[in-house]
Formats: structure tokens, C-alpha cells, sequence
């Protein structure tokens, strides 16, 4: 089927009238500059067509625009390309969005090359993309540290100052999990663990009560002094707790082999 011939100011009308954001610029001309913006690029960016043309696209970019998008775009032109590229650019009135460009070559009847160019406002797809990233590196450090030496005993170690939530979270993921694994015994390990908050070793009791009730066995390893002297003074002390001044000792009592 056979396209029926438009008139250019036709074309340039549609042009100027398109929804999509629109801009051409000719690689000739040293700079690549723009010789043409629609009205959807002078809303997109807040400048107007006069403050646009003869410019090229860095008037748009910032100190944090990426230098490698920048370089994809530059090869595209060079090597009479097409490529789109997510770019960190401002608007007039300094405020940033993330700007899908693409672009690729044309020619016009005289073989004179230009390049067309759509753009496409797409920070909120950006922003939730960041939001899932940083929601899953979240979610990667709320997994237990919990360490499984076969399929009946694990090593769960704290280490540092312990805070309140970060304990009650460490808690809450690693009954989970070595309930999910069927772990018969846990070496809770406290190694390098100096003090905690007012209530630590309740919480602990209660921790190793919980994990009691689920049918693992809990072996206490590395507590220091002072840890020792709060546990033993406690009320709540646990009589069929086991404990042991390193974990080695203990695996050595369990009869595991560290390689």
C-alpha cells in the first residue's frame, strides 16, 4: 500500500501539534544543535523555542548526568546510529526528572542527515524502580546471619552493641527460618557481643524459650563476663540451656568437625 504524499507544512504542523515531545537536530553543524522543538518539549522543559534553538541537549543536563549515557548518545550520532538512553535532566525552572530519549538518524531528499529525537518524562517509573532496589537491599539484610553447618544444627551469631528492634527483628527472621530448615540445634552465638539494652538477656530467655517450644535445642556460646554475671542474676535463668566459652568447644562436645 502506498503512503499518500503529505506536504511538509502538513508534516510540520503534525509536528508541532504532537502530544509526544519532539526535537531534530543536525549532526553538521558542529555541536549537533537543535533546528526544530515542538510545543510538547517547550512544556516538557519550560523553555521556549527560541531559547532552544541552536542549542544542543547539554543545555538540559546537570553535574550528575550520566557521563556513560552521554558517551552512548555521542557514539550513536558519530557512527549514524539510533539509541535511547535515560537521562538525569533539568527543566528551566531547575527542577530534575529522568528523561527517556531516543534517537535516530534521517535523511532528508537531499541525503542531508538530521536526527529526529522523542523524549519521554519518566521519573516516576525511575523513583519506583529505586524504591524496589532499595526495598530488596532492605529485605537482604533483615535475612538472619544464620549460619548451617548440616541439616540438623546452625549457628546464629550477634555480635557488637544490640539494640532493641534490631534484636527483636533478628529474632522474629531466624525462628522462621530454622523452623522453615527443621533445625534441630542452634549455637546462639555471642562472640564479640559487648552489652546490649536494659532487658537483653530477657530477651534472650525469651528467644531461647520460643525456640524450646519449637523443639530446637538451644546451646548459648561466647557470652562475656559481664553478659554471664546479668544471666546468672537473672530470675529468669534457664536451667537446660547449655553453655560454652566458644563455639569450638562446643561443636567439639557436639562431636561436628570444623574444617
Amino acid at each position: 500500500m502506498e503512503d499518500y504524499p503529505i506536504s511538509a507544512s502538513i508534516m510540520y504542523k503534525a509536528l508541532r501539534l504532537s502530544p509526544s515531545s519532539v526535537i531534530i537536530a543536525d549532526p553538521t553543524i558542529k555541536g549537533a544543535p537543535f533546528v526544530f522543538v515542538n510545543h510538547s518539549f517547550e512544556k516538557l522543559t519550560g523553555y521556549s523555542k527560541d531559547e532552544i534553538i541552536g542549542k544542543n541537549g547539554s543545555f538540559l543536563q546537570g553535574p550528575d548526568t550520566n557521563v556513560e549515557s552521554l558517551k552512548q548518545i555521542s557514539d550513536a550520532i558519530r557512527n549514524e546510529k539510533s539509541t535511547t538512553q535515560i537521562l538525569k535532566n533539568y527543566k528551566k525552572n531547575g527542577e530534575s526528572f529522568y528523561n527517556e530519549l531516543t534517537i535516530q538518524p534521517i535523511w532528508d531528499e537531499n541525503n542531508h542527515l538530521y536526527y529526529f529525537g522523542t523524549q519521554k518524562d519518566v521519573t516516576d517509573v525511575v523513583r519506583l524502580q529505586k524504591e524496589v532496589r532499595r526495598s530488596e537491599e532492605i529485605i537482604e539484610l533483615l535475612k538472619p546471619p544464620t549460619i548451617l553447618l548440616n541439616h540438623e544444627i546452625a549457628i546464629l551469631p550477634v555480635s557488637g552493641y544490640v539494640g532493641r528492634d534490631s534484636f527483636d527483628l533478628l529474632c522474629e527472621k531466624s525462628s522462621q527460618w530454622l523452623y522453615d530448615k527443621e533445625v534441630e540445634t542452634l549455637l546462639f552465638d555471642f562472640t564479640g557481643t559487648q552489652k546490649g539494652y536494659d532487658g537483653f538477656i530477657q530477651a534472650i530467655h525469651a528467644f531461647c524459650q520460643q525456640l524450646q517450644l519449637l523443639g530446637i535445642q538451644v546451646i548459648v556460646t561466647g557470652l562475656n563476663a559481664k553478659l554471664v554475671q546479668e544471666w546468672s542474676a537473672d530470675d529468669f535463668w534457664q536451667k537446660d540451656i547449655k553453655f560454652y566459652a566458644t563455639v569450638h568447644q562446643a561443636l567439639h562436645d557436639l562431636k561436628i568437625e570444623i574444617k
